[in-house]
């Protein structure tokens, strides 16, 4: 994946050299430090038993040119700071991880190899894997969309692709591709042509960030809102996966969150116009948008 936003080093217990680490920690009681890799502002990390689990990009941005053994996702002791284990650790192709998601004794995350997981913590074990329309950038939300009081899998790829999985096998509920989709129908195609277009396109530019999910339609089940790198908002019927609105505006969203019944999204665009672009090309502006539940401003 080549559009990595800034990286960051995240500093879970973590420290990249001795003397980093010193000037960070002169004030703090530190136990240990552990290397892990590279992680970005998607990252996050859960907290299972005795562990903390995180995921990383290991040691290089575009891992296939190189066998970057570091990416996947670190299991770490939390009392020792060693690495349990590294699921997924990168080999051939980019294995990247950013967000992870815990829930009960089950780890759930996508990675840049356009993959999706569920491991059993109790074992560390896959229990089942699916092929995505592009990198997952992101943790999955997580929504009963079916009444059945099991909470399924939302994930969105970076191609522009927006699914529900049955959290119990993987198997895809609905998907829903925005008009500028960039992937490749992952679902019903064969291996072989499948890494191959995904190993020479261009990455994708679309969903970066876990969708917000909220009863927009009042219908009971929640819906998922999330926002694009084409400059769009869109809102997906989370029981069929129908698009209910979309608004322009915006270009990477770093989040949206609900007040007062409306929806707050966090964009990050060039407000100039083009003679001043000229003088500052490089200058981005974080807005905060305000939409109600039709998706008007």
């Amino acid at each position: 994946m080549n559009r990595l936003l800034p990286l960051l080093l995240c500093w879970v217990c973590v420290s990249i050299d001795t003397l980093q680490a010193q000037r960070l920690t002169d004030h703090l009681d530190q136990k240990w430090s552990s290397y892990i890799g590279l992680t970005t502002f998607r990252t996050n990390f859960k907290l299972y038993n005795n562990w903390i689990i995180i995921g990383s990009n290991g040691d290089h941005v575009n891992d296939p040119m190189y066998m970057d053994e570091n990416a996947g996702v670190k299991i770490v002791d939390l009392k020792s700071g060693e690495i349990v284990k590294t699921l997924e650790e990168g080999e051939f192709w980019d294995t990247d991880v950013n967000g992870i998601e815990v829930v009960g004794d089950k780890l759930y995350f996508g990675n840049d190899n356009e993959e999706f997981f569920c491991y059993n913590l109790k074992s560390l074990t896959e229990e089942w894997s699916v092929r995505t329309s592009g990198d997952i950038e992101c943790a999955p939300a997580l929504s009963d969309i079916n009444g059945d009081s099991i909470k399924e899998l939302i994930i969105a790829t970076e191609a522009g692709e927006i699914s529900a999985l049955n959290a119990k096998d993987g198997k895809y509920l609905w998907t829903n591709r925005v008009p500028g989709f960039e992937g490749y129908a992952s679902s019903n195609t064969n291996i072989v042509a499948f890494k191959i277009f995904t190993t020479f396109r261009t990455a994708g530019t679309h969903f970066y960030t876990t969708p917000l999910m909220d009863d927009v339609n009042n219908d009971g089940i929640k819906d998922a809102i999330i926002s694009s790198g084409d400059h769009f908002t869109y809102c997906v019927n989370g029981k069929t996966g129908a698009l209910i609105w979309t608004v322009e505006g915006g270009e990477y969203t770093h989040e949206i969150i609900k007040y007062n019944g409306n929806y707050l999204v966090q964009t990050n665009e060039n407000i100039f116009n083009n003679e001043e672009a000229d003088q500052y090309s490089s200058w981005d502006f974080d807005y905060v948008r305000v939409l109600d539940k039709t998706g008007r401003k």
